[in-house]
């Protein structure tokens, strides 16, 4: 007979499992970063302009030199420093802050501290469009054929110059009021209603750096018709959609008296639409001319105009009124102007 002595058994010990290393998320890129890394190399290294083409226009150097004078006198000037015919006569540097911005550049980097800042601001530009066209649900292939359209129609914007600034902000203002749309009836959110009123200070910044804020106004105004006419014909929307009208009401008497602190005061909105209505700008300026589609950049504008056009009836019967006032409104002031062919494509996220 066999008695076995039991005793303890030593138990094995398992390694541990060996981790990667955490690289710090900031260094992992994202989807966006290859995107703004391939437009780099697309727009402004495979062109045989290169980042010469942001420089191309000659009112870089104007905007540079007021923005000199600016900084040298430490006041924003009130009369012409250019003209000696007009010595008395008001004059506005409409656009200070940016030409401080850029003088400042050039003071420090040259001619490649503009190029980059200009490209910087392209790049800021179309990766938000994409981010914005894919939030609001597009799908991937489709969204990114749309931004390469995009960015070869705004092509012949990209100049160093103030409107770089309306074109990023602009692109941010339409997804902060999209997102205050989608959070309107998430009562457990409430940041996501109270973040719209960060256009606020937007405006302070956005009048001081381009005029083009003034298109900021007549798409919230689109945007209030619609939301107006959303709550009239449909009754279960009638509630959030009453609550959004008077919401960006407000928003807008809000943003007309920020818009009011610059140095000119209300005068600089007069100039603007003094300047947007002056007949002989209309006709010597080519950029306040009619589009004409004889190159490849206008075909591209074109085919997404019709696009746009084309998408109405879609938006119609899902119910949403104001993207097509903006749509139809910008589609009529990108045949009237060239320079409103890149703001319409700011749409294209629709």
């Amino acid at each position: 007979m066999i008695i076995e002595i039991p005793y303890p058994q030593p138990k094995a010990k398992t390694l541990p499992a060996i981790k990667p290393f955490p690289w710090p998320k900031i260094l992992t890129p994202s989807l966006s970063d290859l995107f703004f890394l391939v437009m780099a190399s697309w727009i402004f290294m495979s062109s045989p302009v290169g980042w010469h083409r942001v420089l191309l226009d000659a009112d870089t150097w104007l905007h540079t030199r007021i923005g000199q004078i600016i900084i040298s006198t430490g006041a924003v000037p009130h009369q012409d420093p250019f003209a000696f015919s007009k010595v008395a006569q008001p004059w506005y540097a409409f656009e200070w802050l940016s030409e401080v911005v850029l003088a400042t550049v050039y003071q420090f980097a040259g001619l490649k501290g503009l190029s980059l800042l200009a490209a910087t601001l392209i790049l800021l530009y179309l990766t938000t469009l994409l981010k914005y066209t894919l939030w609001k649900g597009a799908n991937g292939v489709f969204a990114l054929l749309v931004i390469l359209l995009t960015a070869t129609g705004t092509s012949i914007h990209y100049h160093a110059r103030p409107h770089l600034f309306t074109l990023l902000f602009l692109c941010v203002t339409l997804w902060i009021l999209d997102h205050n749309r989608r959070k309107m009836s998430d009562e457990s959110k409430p940041f996501g209603r109270n973040l719209v009123w960060l256009l606020i200070p937007l405006t302070v910044l956005w009048a001081n750096l381009h005029g083009g804020f003034f298109i900021f106004f007549a798409l919230l105004g689109l945007r209030v018709i619609g939301c107006a006419a959303e709550a009239y014909f449909y009754a279960d929307l009638r509630t959030s959609r009453r609550n959004e009208a008077i919401q960006l009401t407000l928003l807008g008497i809000a943003c007309t008296v920020a818009s009011l602190l610059n140095p000119y005061g209300y005068h600089l909105h007069e100039h603007i639409l003094e300047t947007l209505r002056s007949p002989w700008i209309v006709a010597n300026v080519s950029e306040f001319q009619s589009p004409k589609f004889r190159s490849e950049e206008m075909y591209n504008i074109l085919v997404l105009l019709f696009a746009g056009l084309a998408i109405i009836s879609s938006l119609l019967r899902k119910r949403n009124l104001t993207d097509p006032l903006a749509i139809l409104f910008l589609a009529y002031c990108s045949l009237t102007s060239v320079r409103h062919t890149t703001i319409f494509l700011s749409l294209i996220h629709i």
